[in-house]
């Protein structure tokens, strides 16, 4: 009789922990993904804006840039969030998420503002 006890709360254990872990990374995985969309926006209108530097339509791609750019550091931030909650942070380290990270949009604002 007390194995069957243990049987079921091994049961039930390993239950909540395939939520957990699969809650967990669709979550992440999906923000993740946001923010990879983000940065590729970021980055094709970035050419784009380098194409158009010195012609009339100059003004109208730098505006696109800086939205974008808005745009990417919300979505950015709010992974950020997400991913600091210790429910997310906790197992998401454990199935290889990090947190995101400026340092390649950055570096291409730096680039930008040397042209």
């Amino acid at each position: 009789m007390v194995t069957i006890v243990y049987f079921i709360a091994g049961i039930s254990t390993v239950a909540l922990l395939i939520l957990l872990f699969s809650n967990a990374y669709q979550v992440l995985s999906q923000k993740r993904e946001d923010v990879r969309n983000a940065e590729n926006n970021v980055t094709l209108l970035q050419d784009c804006f380098k194409t158009m530097r010195n012609t009339p339509d100059e003004m109208s791609a730098r505006k696109m840039l800086e939205t974008s750019t808005q745009i990417y550091t919300q979505i950015e931030k709010r992974y950020n969030e997400t991913f600091r909650k210790p429910r997310y942070r906790v197992l998401g380290l454990l199935m290889g998420f990090r947190k995101a990270d400026r340092q390649k949009t950055d570096n291409n604002k730096k680039e930008d503002q040397k042209l």
